[in-house]
C-alpha cells in the first residue's frame, strides 16, 4: 500500500498521521495525479448508539398501564377448575386466598408474618389446591360412566366376606421430592379368615405351625406382609404364592408325623389317650357292680374328657381344677 504524498508531505514537516488527522486513502500512483487532485475515502465509523429514531423515550414520558393483580380481578362464583386444574407449583397471584407458611418466634414490624409472596416455604412443599371439593365432584363426574354398579346381592358384610374372603390392602405416598416413587408404596398386606380355607384337624395344625404370628387366634385372621421385591405387583404375586405353599403343604403328611408320641401332640387328642380307656373300663366296672345308673353312661364320660381335655390344654388353674373334680365326681359316684 502506497503513502499519498500529502502524507509524505506531512511526515517530512514532523507531524504524524494521528496529528495532521488526515483521512487515509486509497493507494494512488503519484505519476498519474497531483497532491491537490488526491481523493480521499473515509472509513465507515462504528455506531455503538441506536440512530436518534429508533430510541426510546426518556423514563418520564413512557406511559405505563398498570392494572390490579388476577387474584384482585378473580370473581367469587369462578370456575376453579379452569384455574387450577392439576397439581402445579404454588403461584400467589393465582390464589385469591392469604396463606402463609413459616413460623416466627416474635413478630415485630421489621420481621412481619411470611404471607403468599415471595414466601420460598410455599414452593417446598406440593399443595392440593387441586383437590378441592368442586373439582373432586367434577372429576368423579367424568369417570362415573366407567363405573359398574353395586352388586345386589352384596347388602351386608357377612355375603361381602363369603363371595370375597380375600382382602389386599396397598398404600399411596404423596411428599415433597424429586420422585413420585416412594419405597413404602411396593407393600402389600393381605387378610383372610382362616376358618373360610378347607382344613382338617392335622391340616389347620400345620397351617397354624406354618403362619406363627401371622395368625391371630381372637378374631380368626390370618394377616401376611411382604415387601421383598421391588415393585407392588411383584410383592402382591409373592404373597399370593406365600398363602398357596402354606395351604398345600399343610396338607401333607410326613413320615415323622405318624410316630409323634402324646408329648408331641399340638393339643389334647381325647380319643388317642390313654385316658380314655382307663376310664371306660373304670365305668364299665362299676356298672357291673352297681345295676342301676342314675347318670347315662356317655354323660359321665364326656364331662370327664372336657374336663382333662381342658386341664391340659390351659393348664392348672381354679377353674379347670374344679370342673376336673366334678367331672371325677361324676364318673366315680354318678
Amino acid at each position: 500500500m502506497m503513502i499519498t504524498r500529502a502524507c509524505c508531505h506531512h511526515l517530512r514537516r514532523g507531524n504524524s498521521i494521528r496529528q495532521s488527522r488526515l483521512p487515509f486513502c486509497t493507494s494512488v500512483d503519484a505519476d498519474e495525479s497531483s497532491p491537490d487532485d488526491v481523493i480521499a475515502e473515509e472509513f465507515e465509523k462504528m455506531a455503538f448508539l441506536p440512530p436518534p429514531s429508533m430510541r426510546a423515550e426518556p423514563r418520564g414520558r413512557r406511559r405505563v398501564y398498570e392494572s390490579s393483580p388476577r387474584y384482585l380481578r378473580m370473581a367469587v362464583n369462578q370456575d376453579w377448575n379452569s384455574v387450577w386444574p392439576a397439581a402445579r407449583t404454588f403461584n400467589p397471584y393465582v390464589v385469591p386466598l392469604p396463606i402463609y407458611q413459616g413460623g416466627i418466634k416474635i413478630v415485630t414490624r421489621r420481621n412481619p408474618r411470611r404471607d403468599k409472596f415471595n414466601n420460598h416455604e410455599l414452593l417446598k412443599i406440593q399443595n392440593f389446591l387441586h383437590l378441592s371439593p368442586t373439582n373432586v365432584r367434577k372429576q368423579c363426574a367424568a369417570i362415573k360412566k366407567f363405573c359398574s354398579p353395586w352388586p345386589e346381592g352384596l347388602d351386608t358384610d357377612e355375603k361381602i366376606d363369603a363371595h370375597f374372603p380375600l382382602k389386599i390392602t396397598t398404600s399411596d405416598y404423596c411428599h415433597a421430592s424429586p420422585t413420585i416413587r416412594d419405597p413404602r408404596a411396593r407393600v402389600v398386606e393381605i387378610k383372610f379368615k382362616l376358618s373360610l380355607l378347607e382344613l382338617d384337624e392335622h391340616s389347620r395344625d400345620k397351617m397354624l405351625r406354618l403362619l406363627d404370628e401371622r395368625y391371630d387366634p381372637k378374631t380368626d385372621m390370618v394377616t401376611i406382609t411382604t415387601d421383598s421385591c421391588p415393585l407392588r405387583k411383584q410383592n402382591l404375586d409373592y404373597a399370593l404364592y406365600q398363602l398357596t405353599a402354606c395351604y398345600f403343604e399343610s396338607w401333607k403328611n410326613e413320615e415323622w408325623e405318624e410316630g409323634k408320641l402324646p408329648q408331641d401332640w399340638e393339643r389334647f387328642f381325647w380319643d388317642k389317650s390313654s385316658s380314655k380307656q382307663k376310664a371306660e373300663s373304670l365305668v364299665d366296672t362299676i356298672s357291673t357292680i352297681e345295676k342301676e345308673d342314675k347318670i347315662p353312661r356317655d354323660e359321665r364320660i364326656n364331662s370327664y374328657s372336657q374336663a382333662v381335655a381342658k386341664l391340659f390344654e390351659q393348664g392348672e388353674s381354679h377353674n379347670c381344677l374344679d370342673e376336673y373334680k366334678k367331672g371325677v365326681e361324676k364318673l366315680l359316684f354318678k
